[in-house]
């Protein structure tokens, strides 16, 4: 039902000057907290407004067009400017939401005055519950920290905002225009955020209960729907600009896709618990609060006073119910939006907490304050309890504030404080005068530090590159459009999305000869193999590596004391703040009774928390390396820093384990098992070692060290493998599983001498080797033997492996998967001519060999060792399957075809048999059947191989052909 407006009603103030100065009050507080430079949620925004090109902007649109603007400030000052405009933001959803709950009180109060003659007058203290509610929501942590730290969720609640006030001015006046401003920023506001879509039935929802049966007039849907219609078309915005605009264009309809498919990811991997809870604590209360003035005119318009006592009564108690699990929730109280919400911010959940405890605390207000004109018994009593609720209500007014700015400035403090910046500079500081190359495995780093570059003018002229990123195609295109010739080399326009390890280790060598390559952080993967690691504080500058470098530290004494001066002086100012608000935190988790855990336990502070990640790992790594230098004592001292900072972490853990167990005089390695039983709960917080590594630091210890360099050996990095393998024989010299490994490295390496040395220590008679350390120790010293020239010694090598071990199938098997596995083919075939000469009838080692002569490309030969091991195994499907590609190979159409169709009737859907006859038939010219194994062979395999975009392309071909012949 709506109202008249008088422009001199008592609620005027309320509802049209008190809204204004609750949100100067707010841009007052949020202008005085604000955050001077960046934080960790406004990274992203940041990366974006400064330039960046990697991600592209394909998701967004609307604060993508907002934020355009800002790219035109000077760059250093686009930070402030940017948490500017978002404390802006944030004064004017405080004033939507006194506003919203000042209308919201005015129409109750007005339909209160129509429906009772002896009941409430008027509103009493009808400022309090918009100042409650604004309150409550500008001060809550997570809102206060949008606030002021720029983050396009602020955009979002602000359209969130308005959305809900529209809808309450219709309450009020009945003026349909606001419905059509509701619809259009409705519409622009799915377009933007996948958090749109998930209120649409309770947008849709509050429509129907506003307009009732007017909801469902033809040309009022019609009218509503085009200004939907109208927001929802800011999906096409950033499709066209990255059509036509962008460094990186992308096709329109995939770009349009990438953001529905964004928003539908979102809204579906949205936790089903968190939602069931939430709508629980907020949206159920905004239910009843929907009904309830009905069910109050419901009520006093009864003759039982019994029932009407009933009914008022339960319906008050609901209120306070409702007015004190919103202040649970404004309080982040367990179970809270803030606790639940998986890293997600939910501030329209904190909006509509903040609606709920205003219209509580209005109706509260209004039911005990009121003026009542009654000796009713029940009624007296009704208004007693009442009257308790009122006053709570005014203390809460008062005292929920007070409470909410001791429990979140400190929080706030930590996140707008100047710790991250000065993080920021420390990485700045790393770098070198002049050009340089920064990698960084880090998202958050490169943004950090391409920051604080702009803060200081590019006085240093670093090109800031993201490791995670740098594979793929689009972002190299994207930064080789930025830098021109600074980027060295570009990939092809149409080449492979994802770029090889090959060429990404020759893009890193071309930047290394250019210029200055600094990492960010310790380094661990391709980008190290042709280089060493100097630590020069945070930042760490590789250097070429000599050929057969394998030193284990690159300090000298001088450059190791002043690594050593430097992090005694961070450790000294921020590093033990962050050391000591960990150990706050964890005292505040396990100390005192349930009830203090409970509601005094301090959440970890995300700018607290990525510093003390990184500072850990850097600790660990420094510790490490005084390690290695035999400085066992003061390596003691940074491990127990590194897990001050962050005891979860596995790699200082096992650190210190090592480091205690040596200065004791134990020197035998820790065994695996013990410590995954020890550490369990830290293991389980990493997927592989891999991520132990990147994320926790390096280990110091043979074990793990050995376990480090498998990992970089597998990837292809010989160079680190080999310097961990080192250090691990250095630690532990009688280790015979590391010796072979060693020396497999070192042969990788191409450092022969060393490898034979190290293999050659090893004595199958002494140090019992099982068959897999058999075949490894024949494989490296053949290869090392071959590399020095030696030939004749490697020809006897593998004959005496053969006769030696002539009856132990799984050695030999072992040791010619070995070479095959590492592509030393020729070797392979040698191996096998040995063995095939002392037993010719063998159908797996003439496959074996038909394998290996096909990878050399000596197909003839393959043809024939192949149809030799199909004659002794005729119904092996390997075996025929590879003679079909050998055969396909060497262009022997029809014969590769017949073995295809055998192996078909078996395996009807085998993508390998559907490719090759699919390619028979393509070079055969045959269309109609090669069309049909397209369609067959594109229904059964993976959109992600080459191979299925090859015959893609193909389908498409011969789709284009039959129409042109049609």
């Amino acid at each position: 039902m709506a109202h008249e407006r008088n422009p001199d009603s008592p609620d005027r103030f309320t509802t049209a000057v008190l809204p204004w100065l609750i949100g100067a009050s707010g841009l007052l507080v949020y202008l005085v907290t604000l955050n001077w430079w960046v934080s960790f949620q406004s990274l992203d925004l940041i990366n974006e407004v400064l330039g960046q090109v990697w991600p592209p902007a394909l998701v967004h649109p609307l604060t993508w067009a907002v934020l355009t603007c800002f790219k035109f400030l000077p760059q250093a000052f686009t930070p402030l400017a940017l948490n500017l405009f978002s404390a802006v933001c944030g004064a004017l959803v405080l004033a939507l939401v006194a506003r919203t709950v000042a209308l919201f009180q005015s129409n109750d109060a007005g339909e209160a005055r129509e429906r009772s003659r002896s009941g409430m007058a008027a509103v009493p203290a009808g400022w309090i519950p918009p100042v409650l509610a604004a309150g409550a929501c500008g001060l809550q942590l997570t809102f206060w920290e949008h606030a002021t730290a720029v983050s396009d969720e602020m955009i979002n609640l602000l359209l969130f905002a308005y959305i809900t006030r529209n809808l309450f001015e219709f309450r009020a006046d009945g003026n349909e225009r606001w419905l059509g401003y509701a619809a259009f920023a409705y519409g622009a506001g799915i377009a933007n955020d996948w958090g749109f879509m998930g209120f649409l039935p309770i947008f849709l929802a509050a429509l129907i209960w506003f307009k009732q049966v007017e909801f469902f007039n033809g040309w009022f849907l019609l009218r509503l729907g085009g200004s939907a219609l109208a927001g929802t078309s800011l999906y096409l915005l950033l499709p066209l600009v990255n059509r036509f605009w962008s460094a990186t264009p992308t096709g329109f309809w995939e770009a349009l896709k990438t953001n529905w498919q964004y928003e539908t990811e979102s809204l579906l991997g949205f936790p089903e618990w968190t939602l069931f809870l939430l709508t629980l604590m907020i949206l159920l209360p905004v239910f009843v609060i929907a009904i309830s003035p009905r069910q109050e005119k419901k009520d006093e318009g009864g003759d039982n006073e019994l029932a009407v006592f009933l009914g008022k009564g339960s319906f008050r108690a609901a209120h306070a119910m409702f007015l004190g699990l919103s202040v649970w929730v404004a309080l982040d109280l367990p179970f809270s939006p803030r606790k639940i919400g998986a890293g997600l911010p939910l501030l329209p959940y904190y909006y509509l907490n903040a609606l709920v405890m205003g219209y509580c605390g209005g109706y509260l207000l209004r039911a005990g304050l009121g003026h009542f004109h009654s000796d009713d018994f029940f009624l007296m009593g009704t208004k007693l309890i009442a009257k308790v609720g009122a006053y709570w209500v005014c203390v809460l007014a008062v005292a929920l504030p007070l409470e909410l700015v001791w429990r979140n400035y400190s929080e706030l403090r930590w996140t707008n404080g100047p710790a991250l910046r000065r993080f920021a500079e420390q990485l700045y500081d790393g770098l070198p005068p002049g050009k340089s190359v920064a990698l960084s495995d880090s998202a958050e780093q490169t943004i950090l530090l391409q920051a604080a570059l702009s803060a200081h003018g590019h006085d240093k002229d670093a090109l800031v590159v993201d490791l995670a990123a740098l594979p793929a195609r689009r972002y190299q295109l994207a930064m080789a459009r930025r830098y021109g010739g600074r980027w060295p080399v570009a990939p092809a326009a149409n080449g492979p999305e994802v770029i090889g390890r090959e060429e990404l280790l020759d893009l890193v060598t071309q930047f290394g000869a250019r210029e200055q390559l600094v990492c960010l952080n310790p380094g661990f993967g391709y980008y190290q193999e042709l280089y060493v690691d100097e630590s020069r504080g945070l930042a760490h500058h590789l250097l070429p590596r000599l050929p057969g470098d394998l030193s284990l530290d690159h300090l000298d004494a001088a450059a190791a004391a002043a690594n050593e001066s430097y992090w005694q002086d961070q450790w000294e100012g921020a590093v033990r703040a962050l050391a000591e608000r960990a150990s706050l935190e964890a005292a505040s988790k396990h100390d005192g009774g349930l009830i203090a855990r409970t509601f005094l336990a301090r959440e970890e502070n995300r700018t607290a928390g990525g510093l003390r990640n990184a500072y850990a790992r850097a600790l660990d790594d420094w510790g490490a390396q005084l390690q290695r230098l035999g400085q066992w004592r003061e390596a003691a001292v940074w491990f127990q820093r590194a897990l001050s900072l962050r005891f979860v972490n596995l790699a200082p853990r096992i650190n210190q384990l090592y480091n205690e167990r040596q200065q004791r005089g134990e020197t035998n390695r820790l065994d695996m098992h013990e410590v995954e039983s020890k550490f369990h709960d830290a293991f389980a917080n990493y997927p592989t070692w891999e991520r132990v590594v990147m994320e926790s630091g390096p280990v110091d210890e043979p074990t793990f060290l050995n376990e480090t360099a498998r990992v970089l050996l597998y990837e292809g990095n010989v160079h680190e493998a080999a310097e961990d393998y080192a250090r691990c024989l250095e630690l532990a010299p009688d280790w015979t599983e590391c010796k072979l490994w060693f020396a497999q490295s070192l042969v990788g390496c191409g450092n022969f001498e060393r490898a034979l040395a190290v293999v050659e220590s090893v004595r199958p008679e002494r140090d019992s080797l099982d068959q897999s350390q058999l075949a490894q120790r024949w494989f490296c010293r053949t290869l090392a033997l071959q590399g020095l020239g030696r030939t004749k010694e490697a020809d006897a090598c593998i004959s005496q492996f053969a006769r030696e071990h002539g009856q132990q199938k799984d050695v030999l098997a072992m040791a010619v998967n070995l070479a095959r596995q590492e592509r030393h083919f020729e070797l392979a075939l040698d191996l096998l001519d040995q063995l095939l000469a002392r037993e010719p009838g063998n159908a797996q080692w003439l496959s074996d060999k038909g394998t290996m002569q096909m990878e050399l490309g000596r197909n003839d030969g393959s043809i024939a060792s192949l149809t030799a091991a199909l004659a002794l195994a005729p119904t092996n499907g390997l075996i025929r399957l590879n003679r079909a590609v050998a055969l396909l190979k060497a262009g022997q159409l029809d014969a590769s075809r017949q073995d295809y169709e055998v192996l078909l009737k078996d395996a009807p859907n085998s993508e390998p048999i559907l490719f090759g006859l699919e390619e028979i038939a393509w070079r055969q010219q045959k269309r109609d059947t090669a069309i049909g194994f397209c369609q067959q062979y594109l229904t059964n395999s993976s959109p992600q191989s080459a191979e299925y975009k090859l015959v893609a392309n193909h389908l498409r071909t011969l789709q284009s052909s039959a129409k042109a012949s049609d």
